[in-house]
C-alpha cells in the first residue's frame, strides 16, 4: 500500500512525514486489519478521493458513524477523522478505531505500551508492537486446536514488547 501511495505526488509527503500504522485484530471470521496514518491537515478529503478515483470510478457508499463520514468502495471502508486517515476491509474494524479516537483511548494512554514506546528505535524501517493480552487470539485463528492452550499461555508472558525492523534490499 505504501508503495502505491508514494507514487502519488499529493500523498507521498504524507507518508514521508507520518507514522503509518497497521493493526491486526482478531475476529470470529479470521483476522481483520486496519491501516491508519496521521494527516495533520496535509491532505484534504478531496485529494484522497482523487487518489482513490484512479482505481475505481464507482461512487462511494457514504454513512455517518458517530460524526465520522465513512466511505465504502471496492470492499474498503475508510474515513478521514480527527486528523487520521483510517481504512480497512472490515467496517467493524474502522468503527472500533473511530470509537477509540472519539473516546481518546489511544495506545499512548496505555501505561505499559507507553513504556515500550519510549524504548523503540527511531532510525529503522518499522517498529512492531505486540500486545500479549490480545496476541494469542491471532494465532488461535490460524492453528490447530491442539496448540490453542500453549498459544493461550502467551498472554501471561508480558504486557507489551517491541521489535525494531530494518529491511535490507
Amino acid at each position: 500500500i505504501d508503495s502505491t501511495l508514494h507514487k502519488d505526488e499529493g500523498l507521498a509527503p504524507l507518508l514521508n512525514s507520518s507514522d503509518f500504522w497497521l493493526a491486526l485484530l482478531p475476529s470470529e471470521d479470521g483476522i481483520q486489519y486496519l491501516f491508519s496514518v496521521g494527516t495533520e491537515n496535509r491532505i484534504s478529503e478531496d485529494q484522497l478521493q482523487q487518489f482513490i478515483d484512479q482505481f475505481s470510478t464507482q461512487d462511494d457508499e457514504l454513512s455517518n458513524y458517530h460524526g465520522a463520514i465513512t466511505h465504502h468502495r471496492m470492499g474498503f471502508h475508510y474515513t478521514i477523522y480527527k486528523g487520521l486517515w483510517m481504512f480497512s476491509t472490515h467496517k467493524s474494524a474502522l468503527e472500533l478505531a473511530i470509537d477509540q479516537v472519539t473516546a481518546g483511548t489511544t495506545l499512548l494512554t496505555d501505561k505499559n505500551f507507553k513504556e515500550v514506546w519510549n524504548t523503540k528505535g527511531d532510525f529503522i524501517d518499522a517498529n512492531v508492537f505486540v500486545n500479549y493480552s490480545k496476541f494469542p487470539q491471532l494465532p488461535i485463528t490460524l492453528t490447530d486446536s491442539n496448540y490453542h492452550r500453549l498459544v493461550g499461555q502467551l498472554s501471561q508472558f508480558s504486557s507489551w514488547s517491541e521489535l525494531d525492523m530494518t529491511i535490507k534490499p
